[in-house]
């Protein structure tokens, strides 16, 4: 094993720098207090947001709605059901419809981040109080939750690898939930006893999330009541929040603030909680975020229109913020009282088995699982996949960068440490060992060293005359950084989401390093001869960066690395890959062996695997 290059490896340092740059973009996303200009702002604003979450919704599109079962409640009904949301994908949801001829307002109810989805006794609440209130509710099971998982009736989490590889089509988490709960709206509109024109949202965490989003994009939602999820985009970077949260390229667009301003002058309700375990949900993060878009509230005359409730307690939608809602709801829909909080009725919550859609294991086919749909949305898209390596360049995020800096340290055990610093003030310690032939090395894996050596990558190499040239990318080993706050279980969660916020890519930085250690090697010897040898994630960069630049590249060896960027599975017991491999847009440019295809040396492919993880029987 050779020692590392700096006696200080770096922790949060690379964090700090990009919870900077994101301190920055909110002070230049700041918005007018001017009606004129705030109009301007949001036409130019509402299509690129829109482009960003790929929103293509057909609004005339029959909802095909299929009632499958019906609970009988005292004063309102639930009936179970599935719909159309786009063509051939199905939502499965819950109606709570009150007893008596309506027309009735109505509310789309959005769950947070329980794995059962609509079923989970804490998200029926809202729904049972709403309908005895006189509500028609419509709650939906987010993709990949309730009865959207990959096998039906197994629950599981809907974020991190599972519905990060979404972007990967260009299709992120956030904009299908969109689609869905706009069509959601669409169904509702339909319905003869639903009063269209008083229609509202709520929901709690990543469903607080969704229901400001929906509010924003459809105009149809006359009252919107996200709870514990309204921070700012600021405090996402740096943060834990699901993959279903993200805007890629958020931060290169607008703040949080102009997503609430977007929903003015309809009303608004922001509760967040005193307590709440995530620091990106604090009461501080949502006063910024609030205290911005009420400029625009004022503007357009509606300053009341606006609120917040901060309550005491943690990271939950409790009674006190149930009656408040109900309360809100009783006056912006249905013109009753001042907005003050509501009296609650009671209500038996249903046994999760009888509030399913389908008997377990017994799913329509047209509601489909993130695999099912990732796997289906792939094969299209090969059809038409014939990216350029400029087009690559663009995926990537790779810009123009180069070494400015090369301080040799020290040498020891015949290996030569250098810390490396680029134009772009990225950091990265290099080890090289000097060979006895015009052949180099290069070796990176993202879990660094010890995983080369596991691999039997280092041994070979060291056994070989060639020169060698060592790194850890960045954001790994030596230029890694502490563990994030809660336990995700998913490698560069927090990096690869940060940089994301900001425009950035994680391979497309893994792809520099190759770059930048190819550099230094032709730095040192122009005629060298350039073997790329990456482990897991990083040989998709060593792949990449040979398609960038070929010169002196003599081979590029991919070792346990994903040969496709779909996977099968929903969660393995250890994550094997990281999320550097969530690349928004790559499947429209190629998967992995159209980047082979344009590589014009050999390329080794050496135990291959999913995106998963899981290993391939065989490639061609």
């Amino acid at each position: 094993m050779t020692a590392a290059v700096w006696t200080e490896p770096f922790t949060n340092e690379i964090i700090r720098e990009l919870e900077l740059e994101a301190a920055k973009r909110f002070r230049r996303h700041q918005l007018p207090s001017n009606a004129d200009e705030w109009n301007r702002m949001r036409k130019t604003l509402l299509p690129e947001l829109k482009k960003k979450l790929a929103l293509k919704i057909d609004h005339k599109l029959d909802p095909d709605c299929r009632y499958t079962g019906t609970v009988q409640c005292s004063a309102y009904s639930i009936r179970h059901l599935c719909y159309q949301s786009r063509k051939d994908f199905y939502v499965t949801a819950s109606l709570y419809v009150p007893e008596g001829k309506g027309p009735f307002p109505a509310v789309v109810h959005l769950h947070g981040h329980w794995h059962q989805g609509r079923l989970a006794a804490s998200i029926q609440k809202m729904g049972h109080i709403l309908a005895k209130s006189g509500y028609v509710v419509l709650s939906v099971d987010a993709f990949g939750s309730g009865e959207r998982t990959t096998r039906h009736g197994e629950f599981e989490y809907h974020g991190g690898m599972l519905g990060g590889l979404l972007l990967n089509l260009g299709e992120p988490l956030m904009g299908i939930q969109i689609i869905d709960n706009m069509r959601t709206v669409d169904l509702l509109c339909s319905l003869d006893f639903v009063d269209s024109s008083q229609i509202g949202a709520t929901g709690g965490s990543g469903g607080g999330n969704q229901t400001m989003y929906l509010a924003a994009f459809d105009d149809r939602i006359r009252a919107a009541a996200p709870v514990v999820s309204v921070g700012s985009y600021q405090s996402y970077v740096g943060g834990t929040n699901c993959i279903c949260e993200l805007l890629p390229d958020g931060l290169d667009l607008c703040e949080e603030s102009a997503l609430l301003a977007m929903i003015a002058p309809r009303a608004l309700k922001i509760c967040n909680a005193l307590h709440d375990c995530n620091p990106a949900f604090h009461v501080s993060e949502m006063a910024r975020s609030h205290t911005e878009a009420k400029k625009v509230f004022s503007a357009l005359g509606v300053p009341e229109n606006i609120s917040t409730l901060a309550f005491n307690a943690e990271h939950s939608y409790p009674p006190e913020v149930q009656s408040a809602v109900l309360g809100f709801f009783d006056f912006y829909l249905r013109g009753r009282g001042h907005g003050m909080p509501a009296p609650l009725p009671e209500y038996d919550i249903v046994p999760e088995e009888k509030m399913l859609a389908f008997p377990k294991g017994k799913r329509f086919a047209g509601v489909c699982s993130i695999p099912q749909y990732l796997e289906r949305r792939a094969a299209e898209l090969k059809k038409t996949a014939n990216g350029t390596p400029d087009e690559l360049r663009e995926v990537l995020r790779v810009c123009d960068e180069n070494i400015r800096l090369s301080t040799r340290l020290d040498k020891e055990n015949g290996w030569e440490k250098y810390s490396i610093e680029t134009s772009r003030g990225r950091m990265l310690p290099f080890r090289v060992r000097p060979g006895k032939t015009a052949r180099w090395q290069v070796l990176a894996s993202p879990d660094a060293q010890n995983a080369l050596e596991s691999a039997g990558l280092l041994a070979e190499a060291v056994n070989s005359k060639d020169s060698l040239l060592i790194f850890d990318p960045w954001g790994c080993g030596e230029c890694g950084y502490a563990e994030e706050m809660f336990p995700i279980h998913f490698k560069q969660h927090q990096l690869a989401r940060s940089l994301l916020w900001l425009g950035r890519r994680l391979m497309g930085e893994w792809t520099l390093d190759f770059l930048r250690a190819a550099e230094f090697i032709r730095t040192r010897d122009p005629k060298a001869l350039i073997r790329l040898r990456g482990h897991r994630d990083s040989g998709l960069a060593a792949l990449y960066s040979a398609v960038l630049n070929p010169e002196n590249m003599q081979g590029v060896d991919l070792v346990d690395s994903p040969v496709c960027l779909i996977r099968r599975e929903p969660r393995l017991p250890e994550e094997v890959m990281t999320m550097a491999l969530c690349i928004p847009g790559i499947l429209a440019w190629g998967d992995v062996e159209h980047a082979m295809a344009l590589v014009k040396c050999k390329v080794n492919v050496i135990r291959p695997r999913r995106a998963d993880g899981t290993l391939l029987p065989s490639f061609p």
